[in-house]
C-alpha cells in the first residue's frame, strides 16, 4: 500500500473521529455547592441548577448560543467544527492535487488556528474544575475529538513533506 492510499485512509479515520467526537458526549459537570443545611436547602429550591448536565461539542455550543454566551458559542463553533472541518477539506484536496502552492500556505494557516479547539476544551475544564465542588466527568467524545486534532496535525505534517519532496524531484 502506497503512502497515498495510507493518508487517504488517514483522512477518512480523522474525518470519522472528529464527528464520533463533535457528536458523543464530552463531560458531565455536576455542579455542588458542598455541605451543610443551606446548601441542602437551594439544592432543593433550585434542583435544575444543580443537576448533572452532559454536553457533547455541538450540544456544548447550542447551549451557549442560547443561553446568552452568542460571543463564545461562536468563537468554540468556528474553531472548534468550522477550522477542523476546513483543515480536513484542504488535506483531501492537497492529497488529490499535490503542486498547488497557495492551497499549502492557506492549510498552514488553517492548521494552526483548528488547533484552538483543544486549547479551548482545556480552558473550559480549567475553568470548571476552578469552582471548588464542581465536579466534571470526561467521556469518549473528548477522546475522538482530541485524536482527531492529532491526527489532522499528522496528516498536515506528512502533506507537507511530501509536497515538498514531489517539489524536489
Amino acid at each position: 500500500m502506497n503512502t497515498k492510499a495510507i493518508n487517504y485512509l488517514l483522512l477518512l479515520l480523522c474525518a470519522t473521529s472528529f464527528a464520533v467526537g463533535i457528536m458523543l458526549p464530552s463531560m458531565t459537570v455536576t455542579p455542588k455547592l458542598g455541605t451543610g443545611a443551606i446548601s441542602t436547602w437551594i439544592e432543593f429550591f433550585k434542583a435544575d441548577d444543580f443537576s448533572p448536565k452532559t454536553f457533547s461539542i455541538v450540544t456544548g455550543i447550542g447551549t451557549l448560543l442560547k443561553s446568552g454566551h452568542p460571543f463564545l458559542g461562536v468563537m468554540i463553533l468556528v474553531f472548534s467544527v468550522l477550522f477542523p472541518m476546513w483543515k480536513m477539506q484542504l488535506l483531501w484536496v492537497s492529497l488529490q492535487k499535490s503542486n498547488f502552492p497557495m492551497q499549502n500556505k492557506i492549510l498552514s494557516v488553517v492548521s494552526k488556528f483548528s488547533m484552538v479547539d483543544v486549547f479551548v476544551f482545556a480552558v473550559i475544564i480549567l475553568v470548571a474544575q476552578g469552582y471548588p465542588q464542581t465536579e466534571i466527568e470526561i467521556h469518549f467524545g473528548v477522546f475522538a475529538f482530541a485524536f482527531s486534532a492529532l491526527l489532522s496535525t499528522l496528516l498536515t505534517s506528512t502533506t507537507k513533506k511530501h509536497d515538498q519532496s514531489s517539489r524536489i524531484d
